[in-house]
């Protein structure tokens, strides 16, 4: 991940904006985008997590969204941008616990093995290059308690505004987007079990009130974006 940092320092401060300038008129903002995952997430988890990462955190907008779910956890963001981490620390938040924010360039995440119950990756594993993710996945996997999940979320390749939008934005330009088969046999690689796919954003924004039509249509893999998911050995 070397090389996100000084992309995503040069668009910290316009991240919102930019996101919402390449959705065109699909609509919504980072926050919609934010909830609909902790949603996602919160459909699958069979316990109450304590311990959250949030890998790739950027300017916190998913940290945030998940503190304000689960409001006994302690949330953690890493991420390689200084500047994002900046603005993720400056914004007001209303839980009763602040994310804790860590900028780390290592090629280690800077946690103790068996240390979360819950890791999150959000649209970060299409920036990392398809050389190095194996590694990343690893780590993923170290800091996971047994039994806890980790959740690889991605835009789906095989939607077509979804590949418009990523098109559009100009931080997207490294992209390369990972299929979800590939996401799963990753998880599957890095000693996860249980592994599953969730797709959704079936319904765009201004149609959400119809979102209970997603519930039945997260197995068809055509929704604009999708989640893999898995657990750590007990």
């Amino acid at each position: 991940m070397a090389h996100v940092p000084k992309t995503f320092d040069r668009y910290a401060t316009v991240y919102a904006d930019t996101v919402r300038g390449s959705l065109g008129r699909v609509g919504g903002d980072v926050e919609h985008y934010a909830n609909r995952k902790v949603d996602v997430l919160a459909d699958l988890l069979t316990f109450t997590p304590t311990r959250i990462l949030e890998f790739g955190c950027g300017v916190g907008t998913l940290t945030r969204a998940l503190a304000s779910r689960y409001l006994s956890a302690r949330v953690f963001g890493v991420d390689t941008s200084e500047e994002s981490i900046g603005i993720a620390n400056s914004v007001p938040i209303e839980s009763t616990s602040r994310p804790t924010y860590v900028v780390n360039e290592a090629p280690t995440l800077p946690y103790a093995d068996a240390s979360m119950d819950v890791v999150i990756a959000a649209c970060v594993f299409h920036h990392i290059p398809p050389d190095e993710r194996s590694a990343w996945y690893d780590e993923l996997r170290r800091v996971l308690a047994p039994g806890g999940v980790c959740a690889i979320f991605e835009h789906n390749p095989l939607n077509p505004l979804t590949r418009r939008a990523v098109n559009r934005c100009p931080f997207d330009e490294d992209a390369v987007l990972l299929s979800h088969s590939e996401a799963e046999m990753d998880l599957q690689r890095a000693g996860l079990l249980h592994t599953t796919i969730r797709h959704y954003l079936f319904v765009p924004p201004p149609l959400y009130r119809f979102r209970a039509i997603e519930r039945s249509l997260r197995w068809l893999p055509l929704g604009g974006q999708f989640v893999a998911f898995g657990n750590a050995p007990s």
